[in-house]
């Protein structure tokens, strides 16, 4: 019986070496500059900032220019799109509009999921 946990006892710390060594020889290894590109971007908020580079371009597209320049999206919670709205008048041509919006939303950002937009009037920023 001893010599059984003689035997596991070495088992365990041969195993605990070789977890070191891999990872050890993981973090020297050289790593891909998408990689490197994608932990930088991610560290520094930066796709948050290009996601909302897209989403914004979105609007535009499915909004018009016109109604861009006078709003602007916010985030998007469960699938719906808050929108910042100049004034009411503004709202209510695109609340019109909203079916066709949320269908051009859905085909130009389809990772963003929107399936509502909803319009609040307060300053487009």
């Amino acid at each position: 019986m001893h010599e059984d946990e003689a035997i596991t006892e070495a088992l365990s710390e041969l195993i605990v070496r070789q977890r070191r060594e891999h990872a050890r020889r993981a973090a020297r290894s050289p790593k891909g500059i998408a990689g490197v590109m994608a932990e930088v971007l991610q560290q520094r908020g930066y796709a948050r900032l290009l996601g909302q580079r897209d989403l914004d371009d979105a609007w535009r597209q499915a909004a018009g220019d016109a109604a861009a320049r006078e709003s602007a999206p916010g985030k998007v919670r469960r699938g719906v799109l808050e929108v910042v709205v100049a004034h009411s008048t503004l709202i209510q041509e695109l609340t019109f509009a909203k079916g066709e919006i949320v269908r051009r939303l859905a085909e130009l950002v389809p990772h963003e999921r929107i399936r509502d937009v909803r319009f609040r009037v307060g300053r487009p920023q």
